[in-house]
């Protein structure tokens, strides 16, 4: 009762077909790009990290939300000149 079947290898069955995973990939791949960065661990440690945490927001969010913020600060910078 409310177990999910297992396939033969013992792992549970995906709730997902493989026509569903396949369409959401598709998707991801025509509607978003991935960006890789990398941090030295201190400085993700010391710095990005608990700024995101202070937010409350992840990593990846904080980071999102800081490029908009760049992004709207340097409009401004250009309007004003």
């Amino acid at each position: 009762m409310g177990r999910r079947k297992k396939e033969d290898n013992g792992a549970p069955k995906s709730k997902y077909s493989e026509a569903m995973r396949a369409a959401a990939l598709r998707y991801r791949q025509k509607s978003q790009h991935a960006i890789s960065l990398a941090y030295r661990k201190k400085d993700y440690d010391e710095i990005v990290a608990p700024a995101a945490a202070r937010a409350g927001v992840p990593v990846a969010t904080f980071i999102k939300m800081a490029v908009l913020e760049k992004v709207e600060r340097d409009k401004e910078k250009s309007n004003e000149s």
